[in-house]
């Protein structure tokens, strides 16, 4: 297994699990159970940590597949760039999941414990967007050597560009 291949299977941690998080969270805001808002909480910190994998074997793939004919240097920067936004809203969820949680042991009114709550849960939903979009252009980038050598994208094609220096008909329009 190389470095490119653990990105890849690493990345789906905070991709999948913030979308996870999104329903507990809710529930973490709806519900009166004490356990299931401790629940919500340490599932939130845990996957901010969760993420901290992802994002740090992202240079070592990147040097297994940078020097490929068939991968564009821009897309891996603007996916880097992506990822280091959603570490950063992964790190300030995690945060955010803390204080909840702390919330739940010291003595805090009810009203600014549910702002705290309120916060995680928009937190969550703006870090699985970003995780989703950060997914989504690593999928771009040609990950050849990991599929056998052959020339394979999960989506590297970009549909909304057209190839005007050759068309299937042969005319120019």
């Amino acid at each position: 297994m190389n470095a490119a291949y653990l990105h890849l299977i690493v990345n789906h941690i905070p991709v999948v699990g913030f979308l996870l998080l999104l329903p507990l969270n809710i529930l973490g805001l709806i519900t009166s159970n004490r356990g299931f808002k401790i629940l919500a909480a340490s599932a939130t910190i845990a996957m901010s940590l969760g993420t901290l994998p992802a994002y740090f074997s992202g240079d070592e793939a990147e040097e297994v597949i940078e020097h490929q004919a068939n991968v564009d240097e821009s897309t891996i920067s603007e996916h880097e760039e992506y990822a280091e936004t959603s570490l950063i809203l992964a790190i300030l969820n995690g945060a955010a999941g803390a204080l909840v949680l702390l919330s739940l042991f010291k003595k805090i009114t009810q009203g600014h414990f549910k702002k705290l709550q309120a916060m995680s849960l928009l937190l969550n939903c703006a870090t699985a967007t970003l995780m989703g979009l950060t997914a989504q252009h690593g999928g771009h980038i040609l990950h050849g050597d990991i599929t056998g050598g052959h020339e394979h994208s999960a989506g590297s094609v970009d549909q909304g560009h057209k190839d005007h220096d050759h068309d299937d008909d042969g005319d120019d329009d």
